[in-house]
């Protein structure tokens, strides 16, 4: 098993302690990009249904995060309907990791969870293109992917769905 840091194991903490506190199945939890965390369980009301990462999601955009930093889901499935609102971005959040990352060293930026050392160089520039990018196509929000478009194309040449 991988061990994790202090601040992944908090998550899971929070996860399971929104599981206790609803008397669910399941529970979530999600850490912003300032580093403030947010917890959830399933919702199963007649007018609304959520899961847990759903409703960990919805706490943190309801309190004002831009993005995700990480999540975990806590005794539930990996097909989560709340993993495509982990990998959403809006425009203001790519305009706010901008302004984050442009204002760190270089060494800071190698420190940074997610972002692979070698990148930080590159990462604020990249960056900044995408958002001109999104500015220039009109575009309020995109989804981050794990996989690349390398992926994609050989998807395609197998003739297989994404």
């Amino acid at each position: 098993m991988t061990e994790l840091d202090a601040e992944d194991a908090k998550l899971v903490v929070l996860a399971r302690g929104a599981m206790g506190r609803a008397e669910a199945a399941s529970g979530a939890a999600v850490r912003d990009l300032d580093g403030r965390t947010y917890a959830g369980a399933p919702v199963k009301l007649d007018a609304l249904q959520l899961t847990a990462l759903q409703a960990a999601v919805a706490a943190a955009v309801s309190s004002g995060a831009t993005g995700l930093e990480a999540a975990v889901i806590v005794v539930g499935p990996a097909d989560d309907a709340g993993v495509a609102a982990v990998h959403e971005l809006s425009a203001d959040a790519v305009a706010a990791q901008l302004k984050r990352l442009a204002a760190m060293p270089l060494e800071q930026r190698r420190q940074v969870r997610g972002l692979m050392p070698e990148r930080a160089s590159t990462i604020v520039a990249g960056t900044a293109i995408l958002a001109e990018l999104m500015g220039h196509l009109g575009a309020e929000r995109l989804t981050v992917s794990e996989r690349d478009i390398l992926h994609g194309a050989a998807l395609e040449a197998a003739d297989q769905p994404a």
